[in-house]
């Protein structure tokens, strides 16, 4: 189709397919199709930079790009991980020996539990001046401390370097 000496391809109808045709924050869920110009996507549910909300991905026939991303608040007393709403209760992760399990980068991995399935968490980057590291408050709720690195030092995988 050429318009006043332009020529592009005819717009097709997207299509999208949604593992999480809900949106339900505890289920990790997936978009995928392909858009109104052919062009394949594909995104997952993941969590916002300060993990108070799950970024959920959806079928979106009104829009060219075949899906819309909405970014809720979890429900209270819960945070984001790995694309999922789960309680902050937490604890340190403790080896057969009674000791702390540490991360790749040295530092104690927290538990955090959601109807039987435990997802782990340990410190990692805000930005590239800040790790968050988790910490269990009062109530065994999991929070996360914003720990500044020190002058001409950057975080890169939950360390200050």
């Amino acid at each position: 189709m050429c318009n006043a000496g332009v020529c592009t391809e005819p717009l097709t109808d997207a299509t999208c397919t949604d593992t999480d045709p809900v949106n339900d924050a505890h289920v990790r869920g997936e978009v995928s199709g392909t858009d109104a110009s052919g062009a394949a996507f594909s995104t997952e549910d993941h969590c916002s930079s300060n993990l108070e909300r799950v970024c959920e991905g959806m079928c979106d026939s009104g829009n060219l790009g075949g899906y819309s991303i909405e970014c809720p608040l979890c429900p209270e007393g819960q945070m984001c991980n790995e694309g999922v709403c789960v309680p902050r209760s937490c604890g340190p992760i403790l080896d057969e020996d009674g000791e702390p399990v540490l991360a790749d980068n040295g530092t104690p991995v927290y538990f955090g539990t959601y109807e039987g399935v435990t997802t782990e968490h340990h410190d990692m980057c805000k930005d590239s001046n800040t790790i968050l590291r988790p910490t269990c408050e009062e109530g065994a709720e999991l929070t996360f401390v914003e720990v500044p690195c020190l002058a001409r030092r950057t975080c890169t995988n939950g360390v200050c370097r």
